[in-house]
């Protein structure tokens, strides 16, 4: 199962590893979506879920990032932080400090997060507190969960370009709350955001502890708007659970693909077989009661064998017209402070 799969490790981990990672050309799971779809940018999302260390239930690790060995490589790294909560902080330390060897600048995807956070949250808030403000006004960030400060700065450029074609020129007063300090602070000292910004404070803490403290953050001056989505994204919890076909059929392109396993890679790349074309692999998310998962169908048994593999007293009989998919929720404990629940 942990076939082109491996371990970044450092000496605290042990043998089990830090984080993982697999290679795009090699590992057999991975390659069913460049079958099916040979263009397709390389996206750790066709493998959610990989195994690597001794196969012991701390040996799975979860789908993160991608990351090109140069501009012009065929092959991709896939990099996978640890499924245990206990160790994903140093797990992703470990991811960071992998991508600084690869020499990464961070989050590929920091502006587009961006234009969507501004776009779909914090514009429409803005916009609709901001009628009779002062040329001035103050506006407070707070990044929890900042990691490099990177999505921050980029939203807060959002922020500046749509001000001043209003006529604005707001103050910034920015918290970036985080385990670690932020490595990208210098970006807010810089054109076009040096000038508006008034205060940035960095909160070296975990959240949790942070919020319960008697005063996280001073009485508000302005309005303020708190980001928390990215930690309750890493704080999520993983189970690989049994579906039935139905569950999934309207979300294929072929609800009839699903029928009678003909999607299963023995099956449609066997000869005389439908060919690629009839694998069922996805990376769009699709919402489940539980959570949600990605429609992978052709490897069902791939996750069936991981949860074997990774819980001693697991049951994993299939049933007819089933499959076994990855699912990612939301944990509720990352919901709780110190004091209780936030």
């Amino acid at each position: 199962m942990g076939f082109e799969c491996f371990t970044i490790n450092e000496a605290a981990f042990g043998p089990e590893g830090g984080a993982a990672g697999t290679t795009t050309l090699r590992n057999p799971c991975y390659l069913l979506a460049k079958l099916k779809w040979p263009d397709a940018p390389d996206d750790t999302r066709f493998l959610p879920l990989i195994q690597a260390g001794d196969g012991q239930p701390n040996g799975l690790f979860f789908h993160y990032r991608r990351y090109r060995l140069s501009e012009d490589a065929p092959m991709s790294i896939l990099v996978y932080p640890a499924i245990e909560p206990a160790r994903r902080p140093r797990s992703f330390r470990l991811v960071a400090t992998l991508a600084s060897a690869l020499g990464s600048v961070g989050d590929p995807f920091v502006e587009t997060r961006a234009e969507r956070l501004w776009a779909n949250v914090l514009r429409p808030i803005l916009e609709g507190v901001h009628a009779g403000w002062p040329n001035r006004v103050p506006i407070e960030l707070v990044d929890v969960g900042a990691g490099s400060g990177a999505l921050m700065a980029a939203l807060s450029r959002e922020l500046v370009a749509w001000s001043q074609a209003a006529g604005l020129a707001p103050h910034l007063r920015i918290w970036l709350v985080d385990l670690a300090p932020p490595a990208a602070v210098s970006v807010f000292r810089t054109p076009p955001l040096g000038r508006l910004v008034e205060s940035l404070a960095s909160v070296t803490r975990d959240y949790r502890t942070w919020l319960a403290s008697p005063r996280p953050l001073p009485v508000a001056s302005g309005p303020r708007v708190a980001l928390a989505s990215k930690i309750f994204d890493v704080s999520s919890r993983f189970s690989i659970d049994r579906f039935r076909t139905d569950v999934l059929s309207s979300v294929v392109a072929n609800p009839g693909a699903l029928e009678d396993e003909g999607y299963m890679p023995e099956r449609c790349l066997a000869r005389g077989g439908e060919g690629p074309d009839a694998l069922q692999m996805s990376s769009s998310r699709v919402l489940v009661p539980e959570g949600h998962v990605f429609p992978l169908a052709s490897l069902s048994r791939y996750f069936q064998s991981l949860r074997l593999l990774s819980q001693s007293d697991a049951d994993a009989d299939a049933e007819e017209d089933s499959l076994w998919l990855l699912v990612r929720s939301l944990d509720p404990e990352s919901l709780v402070t110190a004091d209780g629940p936030a």
